[in-house]
């Protein structure tokens, strides 16, 4: 399970073969990954809430709030479950927190990716991508489409950060 969703799994599955190329044992694989799904972070972005709302994960009241308020989430993902860091008007302040709290989180991404995965918002996350490397802040930066259900949970718009 990498409690997360997006790139967090592909992350994980890198983590894997890099473990195996080690000669590590399978039980130590298994016990190294598990502690690396607990590292890894998921911040997100979504427009719409609707199939948040049906899987029971936000409240009907907070998402018509939201929408009339024309808020824009920031979210996290942690263990499993996600939680709001900070509620935005624009696409733009969303990506410039993204970076915020990317740089202030890591003290060092020079040997780590990052994957940023989109649902129909492909410009936004090049956007994401230059910024992240224009700073220096990762040795690769992987833009990706959601596809399955992380594309059916995160709707149209939606921005994942896997880190």
């Amino acid at each position: 399970d990498s409690l997360g969703a997006g790139g967090s799994l592909e992350l994980l599955v890198d983590k894997a073969v890099d473990y195996i190329h080690e000669g590590k044992s399978l039980s130590e694989i298994e016990s190294a990954l598990t502690e690396d799904s607990k590292k890894d972070k998921l911040l997100f972005s979504l427009e719409k809430f609707d199939s948040l709302i049906k899987a029971g994960r936000v409240s009907k009241f907070i998402a018509m709030v939201a929408k009339m308020m024309r808020i824009r989430p920031l979210g996290f993902a942690d263990n499993g479950s996600i939680g709001i860091k900070e509620k935005l008007h624009t696409l733009d302040g969303v990506l410039k927190r993204m970076v915020f709290h990317i740089s202030t989180f890591l003290k060092t991404t020079k040997e780590k990716v990052c994957i940023i995965s989109h649902t129909a918002n492909e410009e936004a996350a090049n956007k994401l991508k230059e910024k992240l490397l224009s700073l220096h802040l990762f040795k690769k930066v992987i833009v990706r489409k959601n596809l399955g259900l992380v594309s059916y949970y995160g709707s149209d718009k939606a921005l994942l950060v896997s880190y």
